[in-house]
């Protein structure tokens, strides 16, 4: 879509957060925003984007406060990501997207274990719907006890599943590529199934087996990718510890500056 630039980013503040949050919660979120799709712009990228109907009057007003600033990292408008929730920690663009990005590191986020609403979600799997998700998404079929399916091998950004274990692989082939199995391809590629409120949270996770009922019990932290800006981190830093929108975008950005 193409428009005026204050309005789209209202509407997008709208779409991703809508009225609930703190007032210098949703000015980070606006910057973000508009930092974001200015970033993608440059590179020929329309990003894919969230945008309401119409912003409430008050997302407006507090969106024009701060229209037109953005967010720099070495003079350069930065690649402003965000997700709805970290897990304590966020992650880092090295260990998601494989880059090694100066002002998208990892930030310890304790505040999460206290006050954001995704830590701790849990969703039961039967193993027939497990089975059926790493066969149709990997190829690969699983046999035998349920039990020993599933193996979490390492963490990265301390709290982040790293490499697993699938069936006793490591890796799938897909499309002649040879893919390493990891939380993330875990959580994005094998576990998008089923409605929305049964999809998989997070990388940041840990599992049971109950053979009683043949079921998985999975306990996520966080919601999304968990890289840059965390929404519900930052209306928690707003809301329980007073920062403003700028100190809100220093803590998740890494040695950038407003301007």
């Amino acid at each position: 879509m193409e428009g005026d630039a204050f309005d789209i980013t209202a509407r997008t503040v709208q779409g991703e957060i809508g009225s609930r949050f703190h007032d210098e919660a949703v000015k980070a979120q606006a910057i973000a925003i508009y930092t974001y799709i200015k970033y993608q712009n440059s590179i020929n990228v329309a990003p894919s984007l969230p945008v309401a109907a119409t912003a409430t009057q008050r997302i407006a007003d507090l969106t024009r406060e701060v229209f037109g600033e953005l967010i720099y990292h070495d003079n350069r408008i930065i690649n402003a990501v965000f997700s709805a929730s970290s897990a304590g920690y966020t992650s880092s663009a090295r260990n998601v997207w494989g880059s090694e990005v100066a002002y998208l590191q990892s930030v310890r986020t304790q505040f999460d274990e206290q006050h954001d609403p995704n830590m701790g979600m849990t969703i039961i799997y039967t193993s027939a719907e497990i089975r059926d998700a790493v066969q149709q998404q990997t190829g690969i079929t699983l046999t035998g006890n349920p039990a020993n399916w599933l193996r979490i091998n390492n963490h990265i950004d301390t709290v982040y599943v790293g490499e697993m274990s699938i069936g006793g692989r490591t890796t799938f082939t897909n499309a002649g590529r040879e893919i390493t199995f990891t939380g993330r391809v875990f959580r994005e590629r094998v576990m998008q199934f089923g409605n929305a409120e049964r999809r998989f949270r997070s990388a940041s996770f840990s599992f049971a087996y109950d053979a009683t009922t043949d079921t998985f019990t999975f306990t996520t932290n966080g919601y999304g990718h968990g890289v840059g800006m965390s929404q519900n981190g930052a209306n928690i830093l707003a809301t329980h510890r007073g920062f403003t929108y700028k100190e809100i975008l220093r803590f998740y950005y890494t040695g950038v500056e407003i301007r």
